[in-house]
């Protein structure tokens, strides 16, 4: 039901929809004739799209690619942590638990976790496209494949603990909160000329995924909502839950789009 080109033990489906009734829908869908992966039981929740729910506490993560947005990015999310706080959510930050400060730290390797894990879980399906001759992979295809081949076991079992680890602290943060509210990318989309001769093929042309590989290390359900513009482009926030919660994450994404009003700057 997945296919050989999706073959790490952490590949995901995300729908892109015009709202989360038809995120849901199309979800349902998929979970209903494809089901989850061998030994996993797939989207979790009804067929109808669940009804919003407001979330009593979040956690809020800057993670680790705060450093690299800029600042009026920076400002509409912290606009938007004291708009759901008005709304009457409680926000916590990772200061105020020492289980929200240990997973927070746990989640600054989630990158270097995420992409050692799938390139080595995927070096056989990139070998086989590269015997096919030497222009049938992609540089950034051909770089992901010499990174993985470079890799040993032992590396490859460390960043299973890696991931592990991450789990067990995001299991012990869910004791305190409910699920987390953070950003789903690096700032406002950014502009890509295309690759220049003679010079290194840009690492990620289409943004990086330094957001979204959290939740992927977690295994767990998270659904962006359009609750930002810096400079006239979308910037996405996400709620995050524990694994088996999508019906309910798709409740707080519902509800906050529904209670608290975008911001707006620039």
């Amino acid at each position: 039901n997945r296919g050989e080109r999706q073959a790490s033990s952490q590949s995901v489906n995300g729908v892109h929809a015009n709202s989360i009734e038809d995120m849901w829908r199309v979800a349902a869908e998929i979970a209903k004739r494809a089901g989850g992966d061998p030994g996993y039981r797939g989207l979790s929740g009804p067929a109808d799209p669940p009804p919003a729910e407001k979330p009593g506490r979040l956690l809020a993560l800057e993670g680790a690619g705060w450093s690299m947005i800029d600042d009026t990015s920076k400002e509409a999310f912290h606009s938007l942590l004291e708009s759901v706080e008005a709304a009457g959510v409680s926000v916590l930050r990772p200061a105020d638990d020492p289980a929200l400060a240990a997973l927070d730290a746990e989640l600054m390797g989630a990158s270097a976790v995420c992409y050692a894990i799938i390139g080595w879980e995927s070096r056989w399906l990139y070998r086989s496209l590269a015997g096919q001759g030497p222009d049938a992979i992609s540089f950034r295809a051909r770089r992901s494949l010499d990174a993985a081949e470079a890799m040993s076991v032992s590396d490859y079992h460390a960043a299973l603990a890696g991931r592990e680890a991450a789990q067990a602290a995001w299991a012990r943060a869910l004791e305190a909160v409910d699920g987390a509210l953070m950003l789903s990318c690096p700032g406002p989309a950014h502009c890509w000329a295309g690759d220049r001769p003679g010079e290194p093929p840009m690492a990620r042309p289409t943004g990086d995924a330094v957001f979204n590989t959290p939740a992927s290390i977690l295994f767990a359900p998270a659904v962006s909502m359009p609750l930002m513009a810096v400079d006239g482009l979308p910037v996405g926030a996400q709620v995050m839950g524990a694994e088996g919660a999508d019906a309910r994450m798709t409740g707080f994404a519902r509800w906050l789009l529904e209670a608290v009003e975008p911001v707006v700057i620039g």
